[in-house]
């Protein structure tokens, strides 16, 4: 099945990330908060950088039933701090008219006690969650429209998500500005490389000629390896 894999990061002031409870190591917050832009993402599916905002209709509790969703640390699905699978584990996960909110104790291992411990201090202070969407047989992604904002300098391409296949991955990031990336996932490295040759007007015979590409794209290219090879 052709995906669409995709990272979304929030900060403090719309997460509300915090540490609850210090004898359950109790942390809560928002994976998805809705009707809110994101940071600036690069968007391989139109080949530029977009806002992104999640529109309440994208989730449902009875779509996340049917999810396995981890709950990690900066998105290492090594360092696992809760899961819920088919509406049962240790992560809860509920919607309310702010988004999406997951709440869990953390495990008693090294990265359970760092992740309480961060976010009690402030060093973990936003959430980041991974998701995917189908792509139609054109390859556009299901469930996704684009709407030009603004003139000139100020002009900005918002990404609006109302529809979700799959979430994934929750996950408290200490630096959730990151500029997050999206690309097609259907078979990994070599498909990544295809389609960076494809959105940039390069035949895919060329895909040697790496050296021609900006340090920026080089740089997004390193990002998304480095998501795949920690979800798949």
């Amino acid at each position: 099945m052709n995906k669409n894999l995709i990272r979304s990061c929030i900060d403090a002031t719309v997460s509300h990330l915090r540490a609850v409870d210090d004898e359950k190591r109790i942390i809560e917050g928002y994976a998805i908060v809705f009707n809110k832009r994101s940071h600036l993402l690069y968007d391989w599916n139109i080949g530029k950088r977009v806002e992104e905002v999640i529109l309440p209709e994208a989730v449902s509790m009875d779509m996340i039933r049917t999810q396995d969703i981890s709950a990690c640390l900066e998105h290492n699905g090594g360092q696992l701090l809760a899961r819920y699978r088919n509406g049962k584990g240790s992560l809860e996960i509920s919607i309310d008219e702010v988004g999406v909110k997951v709440r869990f104790s953390a495990p008693d291992t090294p990265w359970g006690q760092q992740a309480y411990e961060g976010v009690k201090r402030g060093d973990y202070y936003g959430m980041s969650f991974g998701y995917y969407n189908k792509l139609d047989e054109s390859g556009d992604e299901v469930g996704v429209t684009y709407e030009k904002e603004g003139e000139g300098e100020n002009a900005v391409t918002v990404r609006y998500v109302h529809s979700i296949y799959c979430i994934f991955d929750v996950s408290i990031v200490a630096h959730p500005a990151y500029e997050d990336t999206s690309v097609e996932a259907r078979s990994m490295d070599e498909n990544i490389r295809k389609a960076i040759d494809k959105r940039f007007g390069k035949a895919e015979e060329k895909k040697n000629e790496e050296n021609t590409r900006s340090e920026e794209m080089m740089r997004d290219y390193d990002e998304i390896s480095k998501v795949i090879n920690n979800h798949f």
